[in-house]
Protein backbone atom coordinates (compact mmCIF):
# COMPACT_ATOMS: atom_id res chain seq x y z
CA UNK A 1 0.00 0.00 0.00
CA UNK A 2 1.43 3.33 -1.08
CA UNK A 3 4.87 1.93 -1.77
CA UNK A 4 5.39 0.38 1.64
CA UNK A 5 3.64 2.84 3.95
CA UNK A 6 1.84 1.10 6.76
CA UNK A 7 -1.81 1.81 7.52
CA UNK A 8 -4.68 0.30 9.41
CA UNK A 9 -8.08 -0.54 7.89
CA UNK A 10 -9.65 2.71 9.08
CA UNK A 11 -6.78 4.81 7.77
CA UNK A 12 -6.81 3.82 4.12
CA UNK A 13 -9.94 5.83 3.42
CA UNK A 14 -8.07 8.99 4.40
CA UNK A 15 -5.48 8.59 1.66
CA UNK A 16 -7.38 8.87 -1.60
CA UNK A 17 -4.62 10.12 -3.87
CA UNK A 18 -1.12 9.14 -4.83
CA UNK A 19 -1.46 5.39 -4.53
CA UNK A 20 -3.66 2.35 -4.71
CA UNK A 21 -6.43 2.25 -2.08
CA UNK A 22 -7.41 -1.12 -0.68
CA UNK A 23 -10.39 -0.72 1.65
CA UNK A 24 -10.98 -4.26 2.86
CA UNK A 25 -11.21 -5.26 6.51
CA UNK A 26 -7.53 -6.07 6.99
CA UNK A 27 -4.39 -4.04 7.63
CA UNK A 28 -2.42 -3.29 4.48
CA UNK A 29 1.29 -3.95 4.55
CA UNK A 30 2.53 -2.69 1.20
CA UNK A 31 1.57 -1.92 -2.36
CA UNK A 32 0.03 -5.04 -3.86
CA UNK A 33 0.61 -5.72 -7.53
CA UNK A 34 -1.42 -7.95 -9.80
CA UNK A 35 1.22 -10.67 -9.48
CA UNK A 36 1.40 -10.49 -5.68
CA UNK A 37 -1.96 -11.43 -4.21
CA UNK A 38 -2.84 -9.78 -0.92
CA UNK A 39 -3.08 -12.94 1.18
CA UNK A 40 -2.33 -13.51 4.82
CA UNK A 41 0.83 -15.40 3.86
CA UNK A 42 2.05 -12.58 1.66
CA UNK A 43 1.26 -10.06 4.37
CA UNK A 44 3.54 -11.91 6.76
CA UNK A 45 6.32 -12.11 4.19
CA UNK A 46 5.91 -8.45 3.31
CA UNK A 47 6.02 -7.43 6.93
CA UNK A 48 9.20 -9.39 7.51
CA UNK A 49 10.82 -7.75 4.48
CA UNK A 50 9.85 -4.32 5.77
CA UNK A 51 11.15 -5.18 9.21
CA UNK A 52 14.50 -6.23 7.73
CA UNK A 53 14.71 -3.01 5.74
CA UNK A 54 13.56 -0.79 8.59
CA UNK A 55 14.25 -2.55 11.90
CA UNK A 56 13.84 0.65 13.88
CA UNK A 57 10.51 1.42 12.19
CA UNK A 58 11.70 5.03 12.03
CA UNK A 59 11.72 5.18 8.25
CA UNK A 60 9.59 3.92 5.39
CA UNK A 61 9.73 4.08 1.63
CA UNK A 62 9.12 7.60 0.45
CA UNK A 63 6.56 8.59 -2.13
CA UNK A 64 5.32 11.94 -3.40
CA UNK A 65 1.88 12.74 -2.05
CA UNK A 66 -0.26 15.87 -2.11
CA UNK A 67 0.27 17.87 1.12
CA UNK A 68 -2.96 16.77 2.86
CA UNK A 69 -2.32 13.13 2.11
CA UNK A 70 1.32 13.51 3.10
CA UNK A 71 0.27 14.93 6.46
CA UNK A 72 -2.09 12.03 6.96
CA UNK A 73 0.56 9.52 5.99
CA UNK A 74 2.97 11.07 8.47
CA UNK A 75 0.49 10.25 11.22
CA UNK A 76 -0.17 6.68 10.21
CA UNK A 77 2.75 5.35 8.17
CA UNK A 78 4.75 4.03 11.13
CA UNK A 79 2.33 1.62 12.71
CA UNK A 80 3.26 -1.13 15.07
CA UNK A 81 4.54 -3.58 12.50
CA UNK A 82 4.62 -6.40 15.01
CA UNK A 83 0.90 -5.96 15.63
CA UNK A 84 0.16 -6.20 11.90
CA UNK A 85 2.13 -9.43 11.62
CA UNK A 86 0.37 -10.72 14.72
CA UNK A 87 -3.02 -10.01 13.16
CA UNK A 88 -2.08 -11.99 10.08
CA UNK A 89 -1.14 -14.98 12.24
CA UNK A 90 -4.38 -14.57 14.18
CA UNK A 91 -6.43 -14.78 10.99
CA UNK A 92 -4.62 -17.95 10.03
CA UNK A 93 -5.18 -19.35 13.54
CA UNK A 94 -8.93 -18.66 13.25
CA UNK A 95 -8.95 -20.53 9.95
CA UNK A 96 -7.05 -23.45 11.50
CA UNK A 97 -9.50 -23.66 14.41
CA UNK A 98 -12.49 -23.62 12.07
CA UNK A 99 -10.85 -26.36 10.03
CA UNK A 100 -10.31 -28.52 13.11
CA UNK A 101 -6.52 -28.14 13.28
CA UNK A 102 -5.90 -27.07 16.92
CA UNK A 103 -2.18 -27.88 16.93
CA UNK A 104 -1.57 -25.68 13.91
CA UNK A 105 -3.71 -22.96 15.50
CA UNK A 106 -1.64 -23.09 18.70
CA UNK A 107 1.62 -22.73 16.74
CA UNK A 108 0.22 -19.73 14.89
CA UNK A 109 -0.98 -18.17 18.13
CA UNK A 110 2.43 -18.68 19.74
CA UNK A 111 3.94 -16.89 16.75
CA UNK A 112 1.38 -14.11 17.09
CA UNK A 113 2.40 -13.63 20.72
CA UNK A 114 6.08 -13.61 19.75
CA UNK A 115 5.29 -10.88 17.22
CA UNK A 116 3.21 -8.94 19.72
CA UNK A 117 2.93 -10.07 23.37
CA UNK A 118 0.45 -7.23 23.91
CA UNK A 119 -2.14 -8.68 21.54
CA UNK A 120 -5.34 -9.06 23.51
CA UNK A 121 -6.89 -11.29 20.86
CA UNK A 122 -3.91 -13.67 20.77
CA UNK A 123 -3.77 -13.96 24.55
CA UNK A 124 -7.51 -14.65 24.69
CA UNK A 125 -7.40 -17.33 22.01
CA UNK A 126 -4.41 -19.06 23.62
CA UNK A 127 -6.15 -18.92 27.01
CA UNK A 128 -9.28 -20.58 25.64
CA UNK A 129 -7.29 -23.35 23.99
CA UNK A 130 -5.34 -23.96 27.20
CA UNK A 131 -8.52 -24.00 29.27
CA UNK A 132 -10.06 -26.53 26.89
CA UNK A 133 -6.98 -28.72 27.33
CA UNK A 134 -7.15 -28.46 31.10
CA UNK A 135 -3.96 -26.43 31.39
CA UNK A 136 -5.63 -24.11 33.84
CA UNK A 137 -2.68 -22.30 35.39
CA UNK A 138 -1.35 -21.28 31.99
CA UNK A 139 -4.86 -20.36 30.88
CA UNK A 140 -5.23 -18.08 33.91
CA UNK A 141 -2.02 -16.27 32.92
CA UNK A 142 -3.24 -15.56 29.41
CA UNK A 143 -6.79 -14.62 30.45
CA UNK A 144 -5.29 -12.19 32.97
CA UNK A 145 -2.99 -10.72 30.36
CA UNK A 146 -5.88 -10.31 27.92
CA UNK A 147 -7.78 -8.39 30.59
CA UNK A 148 -4.80 -6.17 31.35
CA UNK A 149 -4.82 -5.18 27.69
CA UNK A 150 -8.60 -5.01 27.28
CA UNK A 151 -10.29 -4.56 30.69
CA UNK A 152 -13.76 -4.43 29.13
CA UNK A 153 -13.46 -7.81 27.40
CA UNK A 154 -16.28 -9.80 28.98
CA UNK A 155 -15.32 -13.01 27.19
CA UNK A 156 -11.88 -12.90 28.78
CA UNK A 157 -13.33 -12.02 32.19
CA UNK A 158 -15.83 -14.88 32.02
CA UNK A 159 -13.05 -17.23 30.93
CA UNK A 160 -10.85 -16.14 33.81
CA UNK A 161 -13.71 -16.62 36.28
CA UNK A 162 -14.40 -20.14 35.01
CA UNK A 163 -10.71 -21.07 35.26
CA UNK A 164 -10.42 -19.68 38.79
CA UNK A 165 -13.43 -21.74 39.82
CA UNK A 166 -11.92 -24.88 38.32
CA UNK A 167 -8.65 -24.13 40.11
CA UNK A 168 -10.48 -24.26 43.42
CA UNK A 169 -10.44 -20.51 44.02
CA UNK A 170 -14.15 -19.65 44.18
CA UNK A 171 -13.59 -16.49 46.24
CA UNK A 172 -11.45 -15.05 43.43
CA UNK A 173 -13.95 -16.20 40.81
CA UNK A 174 -16.88 -14.45 42.49
CA UNK A 175 -15.58 -10.97 41.78
CA UNK A 176 -14.98 -11.80 38.12
CA UNK A 177 -18.46 -13.28 37.66
CA UNK A 178 -20.00 -10.26 39.37
CA UNK A 179 -18.10 -7.93 37.03
CA UNK A 180 -19.58 -9.77 34.05
CA UNK A 181 -23.09 -9.53 35.49
CA UNK A 182 -22.64 -5.81 36.05
CA UNK A 183 -22.55 -5.51 32.26
CA UNK A 184 -24.77 -8.48 31.37
CA UNK A 185 -27.27 -8.91 34.21
CA UNK A 186 -29.50 -11.18 32.12
CA UNK A 187 -26.80 -13.80 31.46
CA UNK A 188 -28.32 -16.93 32.99
CA UNK A 189 -25.23 -19.14 32.63
CA UNK A 190 -23.09 -16.64 34.52
CA UNK A 191 -25.67 -16.55 37.34
CA UNK A 192 -25.33 -20.34 37.56
CA UNK A 193 -21.54 -20.18 37.73
CA UNK A 194 -21.67 -17.40 40.31
CA UNK A 195 -24.10 -19.49 42.35
CA UNK A 196 -21.68 -22.43 42.15
CA UNK A 197 -18.87 -20.20 43.43
CA UNK A 198 -21.02 -18.83 46.25
CA UNK A 199 -22.02 -22.34 47.26
CA UNK A 200 -18.35 -23.42 47.40
CA UNK A 201 -17.59 -20.38 49.57
CA UNK A 202 -20.27 -21.30 52.08
CA UNK A 203 -22.73 -18.61 51.01
CA UNK A 204 -25.93 -20.62 50.44
CA UNK A 205 -28.27 -17.61 50.56
CA UNK A 206 -26.44 -15.86 47.72
CA UNK A 207 -26.18 -19.14 45.82
CA UNK A 208 -29.94 -19.74 46.05
CA UNK A 209 -30.64 -16.21 44.82
CA UNK A 210 -28.47 -16.62 41.75
CA UNK A 211 -29.81 -20.09 40.93
CA UNK A 212 -33.35 -18.70 41.12
CA UNK A 213 -32.39 -15.76 38.90
CA UNK A 214 -30.90 -18.17 36.39
CA UNK A 215 -34.11 -20.23 36.35
CA UNK A 216 -36.19 -17.11 35.89
CA UNK A 217 -34.05 -16.14 32.90
CA UNK A 218 -33.69 -19.67 31.54
CA UNK A 219 -36.40 -22.01 32.92
CA UNK A 220 -34.87 -24.99 31.12
CA UNK A 221 -31.39 -24.60 32.62
CA UNK A 222 -30.57 -28.08 33.93
CA UNK A 223 -27.50 -26.76 35.75
CA UNK A 224 -29.53 -24.15 37.62
CA UNK A 225 -32.26 -26.65 38.52
CA UNK A 226 -29.72 -29.22 39.72
CA UNK A 227 -27.75 -26.70 41.74
CA UNK A 228 -30.80 -25.24 43.45
CA UNK A 229 -32.25 -28.70 44.12
CA UNK A 230 -29.05 -29.76 45.84
CA UNK A 231 -28.97 -26.62 47.97
CA UNK A 232 -32.60 -26.94 49.02
CA UNK A 233 -32.13 -30.57 49.94
CA UNK A 234 -28.87 -30.25 51.86
CA UNK A 235 -28.92 -26.79 53.42
CA UNK A 236 -27.31 -27.10 56.89
CA UNK A 237 -29.90 -24.67 58.18
CA UNK A 238 -33.17 -26.60 58.59
CA UNK A 239 -35.12 -23.44 57.82
CA UNK A 240 -33.46 -23.28 54.44
CA UNK A 241 -34.42 -26.78 53.39
CA UNK A 242 -37.25 -27.23 50.93
CA UNK A 243 -37.46 -31.00 50.25
CA UNK A 244 -40.60 -30.86 48.12
CA UNK A 245 -39.24 -28.09 45.90
CA UNK A 246 -35.87 -29.84 45.76
CA UNK A 247 -37.53 -33.02 44.49
CA UNK A 248 -39.53 -31.12 41.88
CA UNK A 249 -36.40 -29.34 40.63
CA UNK A 250 -34.41 -32.58 40.53
CA UNK A 251 -37.13 -34.23 38.46
CA UNK A 252 -37.20 -31.21 36.14
CA UNK A 253 -33.41 -31.39 35.69
CA UNK A 254 -33.61 -35.13 34.98
CA UNK A 255 -36.25 -34.47 32.31
CA UNK A 256 -34.05 -31.85 30.68
CA UNK A 257 -31.09 -34.21 30.63
CA UNK A 258 -32.94 -36.87 28.62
Amino acid sequence: FLGGLLAGPHDVAELTAGGMILSDDRPILEYVTASDANTAGNQIAAAKRLRQCHPSLDTALQIDLPPPAAATSDRIRIRNLADIVSQAHLRQAHEAIRAGRPREARKLLDQALMDNPDSGSANLMVARILAHRGQLTEAETHFSRALEIRPDDLVARRGLADVLLQLGRPADAIGQFEAVLDRQPEHAAVHVRLADACQQCGRPTAARAHYRTALRLAPNSADAATGLAWLLATDPDPQGRRPAEALRLAQHAATLAV
